[in-house]
């Protein structure tokens, strides 16, 4: 008798764990945490938010807030400092939401993500591409065309303002 007693506790157990419901409301209580919060989330915090991220994505796929979801996940991964995990949740979005609102910005945060925070200007380039053949109206398109031309003349952003101030019209000539 105790043996399945047992085993109706597991099974209770683990259809909450599953069940989306109890899985948006941890979510939610994290997130508001995270808002809250003076510092970045933590590395174990975020694996943990990613994990019920990952578990709700697969249980509820066609839950309308799981791209956001995708996409915020992403960005507690990128600030605590776990890049591939971030860059992997946003490759899921796009794989599995590529119609997404939220799948342009996802597309344009690992370009982002890969020039800015990892110093990867091939790894950027090869990102900002793509996401211009992919999403070449988007209104994020401009600015990733900038990034690419200069991930492609190896710019820096202090060779840009010397550049701006160069070319630009000086106090004397604006009237």
């Amino acid at each position: 008798m105790k043996h399945w007693i047992g085993c109706g506790l597991a099974l209770l157990m683990w259809a909450c764990a599953n069940n989306p419901a109890v899985l948006q409301a941890k979510l939610k209580q994290m997130e508001e945490r995270f808002d809250t919060a003076k510092e970045a989330p933590s590395k174990e915090e975020a694996k943990q938010y990613i994990a019920l991220t990952r578990q709700l994505a697969s249980t509820s796929p066609a839950d309308t807030l799981m791209p956001q979801r995708l996409f915020k996940a992403g960005g507690v991964a990128k600030s605590a400092g776990l890049f591939e995990e971030a860059f992997s949740l946003w490759d899921q979005l796009l794989k599995q939401y590529p119609q997404s609102t939220w799948a342009a910005p996802a597309a344009f945060v690992k370009g982002f993500t890969a020039d800015t925070d990892l110093g990867d200007p091939l790894r950027a380039a090869a990102y900002f591409e793509a996401f211009l053949s992919d999403y070449p109206d988007s209104e994020l398109a401009e600015q990733a065309r900038l990034q690419l031309n200069i991930l492609r003349n190896g710019q820096t952003p202090e060779d840009l303002i010397k550049n701006f101030e160069q070319n630009s019209p000086s106090n004397n000539d604006v009237q």
